[in-house]
């Protein structure tokens, strides 16, 4: 029993020390950046008339976690077409789910019976 306390004691004090080291590494970060006020904003363009325009994004942490792709589709108005999302069980890298999502995009607009895409 006293090797058992003795061993979470110290399991204890290195999950403190290592809290501490990453919030003092995040203090010593976060004071040395420079937050830039964006100069200009970048606005979602509408495609030229009679097209309809896909927007994907993807949310990628690691291969060993799931990865989530969204899917927009609006008109040459901005009405929203359709929007979706799924989630990508096992991808292997960033860029994949983001062909991936590209690829979600373009079928869900096959799917709405869309032709004029881009």
């Amino acid at each position: 029993m006293l090797v058992i306390n003795s061993f979470v004691s110290q399991w204890i004090k290195d999950v403190i020390t290592l809290v501490r080291s990453y919030g003092y590494e995040f203090k010593a970060l976060s004071c040395n950046l420079a937050h830039l006020n964006p100069v200009t904003m970048h606005h979602w363009l509408p495609p030229t008339s009679s097209w309809s325009k896909i927007n994907t994004d993807v949310s990628f942490l690691s291969s060993s976690t799931p990865a989530y792709t969204g899917v927009v589709i609006r008109d040459d108005h901005g009405f929203i077409l359709g929007s979706c999302y799924r989630v990508l069980q096992h991808s292997p890298s960033a860029f994949m789910s983001e062909a991936i999502a590209i690829l979600h995009g373009l079928q869900f607009a096959i799917d709405l019976g869309l032709r004029q895409v881009f």
